[in-house]
């Protein structure tokens, strides 16, 4: 454990075999506790036994150092059914913020656990064994927490294995430096390139698995002219290799693994990311799985896949070499070269192959504060302030489910509204409510306490009659999944708002639907430019005609479907030539021998106005085509939305406010189905995002939107009001104090 005081976790809150593990906790034995929930994971499957950071202080969740034991040994965690779950804590700061390590049964968006403190209790609290935190797989977890003067690093699993530095080789590590969570070691100090961590692995603890995860946080303070190795298991001498992670020299902290399939030392295959680097001077998760049961090499930064590659050649079951593990070098004398510049914490190995979910939530539950949120039962009077919203603009007689509207806050709108009210810097406890009280999901586009800041909101039932009232001042605000916004007929929702430099773009829906720009296109595309909302991206910026964002289509999420409305903000850039070819708005195609498409929004060749292409399945490639109408004026940005009912055979096509429908050229005759085009790319801004690139839209483009469902008029409406002409769309009463209602009688 590592601690800001002099206080140390008692030997009883960790030393204890953990045989009350099925301990019902009764609240009643404690003075104080709060509900945790986790609407920050980001994945879409049920993770089990997942360690997940706790951060505990007064201004974060109203934790009361003065009701818990002076170390925290009566802190208790409990499942949904009052279960007991372990914890470990890795740092106790009664002055700050303390971390602890908390195993969740199941982790989804919509898990609850609970925290209890202040034991009061006839006897004593149940016990909990600290490694119980670390599930099976993990056969190392060192939290490198080590104060300074000190060097040895303890693994936090039942299996033991601390890691030390050679008393040699100790002159460029320093112990005890900030880390990533509490406490990191530093390597490579005032230009020492020898050093490390390691630790004698006669028993193969670490090898001979038939799957490995190894990762680590690292704060990189210069790339190296050698290798950078942060994993290394092998024999010294002679020298016989395991597996190794390390950043490849003198290569913008481009990360590489390599790891021996078999006792007879066959590799399964070298791999280095070509795209993407460790950046210096920040926290960086870096994580290299290798999957032997299906010969897959895996390379993760910060969440983010970097590289990915399956081939038979690479399935085995992981060499036995005994020997040493080396951590922060290559232990060519057993604490050697090959030193890795920088801080380095949060060192895991597992001998599985960890999901996508999984490195995911380890990253996020480290780097995104609100991961986890922290929260009494929501009572509306503990906000300090309140402001109403209505809708007057929606069209009369219309009525709406689910619709995601637009709130837009400043210190001038609505009236009396300051950020400083605010309990949370970025808007994280801003909440709204309908007019039965009920919780509504809402989504931070942007937080701008300097401006104008933008948040998505969910009514459940939108008519021009509609209120909900905003409420903000209370740091216990309950978390909110912002996905949630976003009906489930939405397939992808970009708010194209990554800041300059960024090669992808978020979906806000629950898909998760990533869109990404090759590092070779990446000269043809600007993100961060200003937007209609916020940010967006500017395309057709390289001469070569590439660049765009896409994402790989193997499951069709985007095709197939009875139904579709694509909508999209565009600004044509002034004085941009004629494009010679259709100039891709958003795209569904594969190339094969020649394109193939299930659908297209574009700029007309030749011409600057925006068509759709629809083709079908049975209709045996047949175009159905919404011909191009109307030319958006350049320099301006103007809303499209695209729209095709199959049981109706109609199109609908959108510019701004103004909305036609008719059948298309070649209408079916009977319901149908748009054309599945067998995987292919979806694509955002050019055709395709690889070197074939050539059809790019000539300006920039915002607030892309992907549904399964043909969206009635007022839905198509109103996204534009809500938008566009907001000040008429969309009242706001004054801001004011969050006082209950006092009921007096008179007699």
């Amino acid at each position: 454990m590592k601690t800001h005081s002099s206080f140390r976790l008692c030997a009883a809150a960790v030393a204890v075999p953990f045989a009350l593990l099925a301990d019902i906790v009764d609240p009643a034995d404690y003075a104080a506790s709060f509900d945790i929930k986790f609407a920050g994971y980001a994945g879409t499957t049920e993770l089990t036994d997942f360690p997940a950071l706790i951060r505990l202080s007064a201004a974060r969740n109203a934790f009361d150092y003065s009701k818990c034991a002076a170390d925290g040994s009566d802190l208790r965690f409990a499942d949904s059914a009052g279960n007991l779950i372990p914890h470990e804590i890795d740092t106790w700061n009664p002055n700050g913020e303390s971390t602890v390590w908390v195993k969740v049964p199941t982790l989804t968006r919509t898990t609850v656990i609970r925290a209890f403190y202040g034991y009061k209790g006839a006897s004593q609290a149940p016990a909990v064994t600290a490694t119980d935190v670390w599930d099976s797989g993990y056969v190392g977890v060192w939290h490198m927490g080590t104060a300074e003067g000190a060097f040895t690093q303890t693994n936090s699993t039942a299996g033991g294995k601390n890691i030390a530095p050679n008393a040699s080789y100790r002159a460029g590590i320093l112990c005890g430096v900030e880390g990533a969570v509490g406490r990191a070691a530093e390597l490579g100090r005032d230009g020492v390139t020898t050093g490390g961590f390691g630790v004698s692995d006669s028993g193969d603890v670490f090898d001979g698995f038939s799957a490995l995860t190894l990762e680590a946080w690292t704060f990189q303070t210069s790339y190296s002219s050698a290798t950078a190795t942060l994993f290394e298991k092998k024999v010294p001498n002679p020298y016989t290799l395991a597996y190794n992670f390390y950043q490849r020299a003198d290569s913008s902290g481009q990360i590489a693994g390599y790891a021996a399939k078999d006792d007879a030392g066959n590799t399964a295959g070298v791999w280095q990311s070509t795209h993407d680097g460790a950046q210096l001077n920040e926290w960086t998760h870096q994580v290299f799985r290798w999957n032997g049961v299906i010969g897959q090499n895996t390379g993760f930064l910060n969440g983010a896949n970097v590289y990915d590659q399956t081939q038979e050649a690479r399935k085995g079951d992981g060499r036995k070499v005994g020997g040493w593990l080396f951590i922060g070098n290559s232990g060519v004398d057993q604490w050697g070269n090959n030193v890795f510049h920088g801080k380095i914490d949060e060192v895991r190995i597992s001998s599985v192959a960890r999901s996508d979910d999984w490195v995911v939530a380890s990253h996020d539950t480290i780097a995104n504060e609100d991961f986890a949120s922290y929260e009494d039962s929501n009572e509306w009077r503990k906000y300090a302030r309140k402001f109403k919203v209505s809708f007057p603009g929606v069209t009369a007689g219309a009525t709406l489910t689910d619709f995601p509207v637009l709130v837009r806050l400043s210190e001038t709108s609505p009236a009396g509204f300051r950020y400083a009210d605010c309990a949370k810097a970025n808007g994280a406890d801003l909440r709204f409510a309908d007019e039965n009280g009920t919780l509504l999901p809402c989504e931070v586009e942007v937080w701008n306490p300097e401006g104008e800041s933008l948040i998505w909101v969910k009514v459940p039932t939108l008519t021009a009659d509609t209120r909900i009232t905003g409420y903000y001042g209370w740091n216990l605000a309950p978390m909110v999944d912002a996905t949630e916004v976003w009906d489930e007929n939405f397939l992808a929702v970009w708010h194209m708002d990554a800041a300059e430099g960024s090669r992808s773009q978020s979906d806000s829906t629950a898909n998760g639907k990533k869109v990404t720009c090759p590092s070779e296109c990446a000269s043809g595309v600007q993100s961060g430019v200003a937007g209609k909302l916020g940010k967006a991206a500017r395309f057709g910026l390289a001469s070569s005609n590439r660049g765009g964002f896409g994402i790989s289509d193997p499951d069709n999420h985007f095709d197939g479907l009875g139904e579709i409305t694509v909508e999209a903000w565009t600004l044509r850039a002034a004085g941009a030539e004629v494009p010679t070819a259709n100039a891709v708005i958003v795209e569904k195609s594969r190339y094969d021998s020649g394109w193939k498409y299930a659908w297209s929004m574009y700029e007309q060749k030749n011409g600057e106005k925006i068509g759709f292409w629809l083709y079908s399945d049975t209709n045996s490639g047949g175009l159905w085509l919404s011909a191009p109408r109307a030319t958006p004026t350049q320099g301006d940005w103007h809303y499209h939305a695209r729209r095709w009912s199959g049981t109706t055979g109609v199109n609908a096509r959108t510019l701004d406010d103004s909305t036609e429908s008719t059948a298309p050229a070649s209408a079916p005759t009977t319901p149908d189905t748009l054309n599945v085009v067998s995987g292919g790319i979806l694509c955002i801004g050019n055709r395709t995002t690889n070197t074939n690139g050539t059809t790019p839209f000539p300006g920039s483009i915002d607030e892309v939107r992907i549904s399964d469902v043909a969206r009635s008029d007022a839905w198509v409406k109103a996204t534009y009001d809500t938008i566009a002409d907001h000040a008429a769309f969309t009242r706001y009463g004054t801001a004011a104090d969050n006082i209950p209602a006092t009921v007096v009688f008179f007699r």
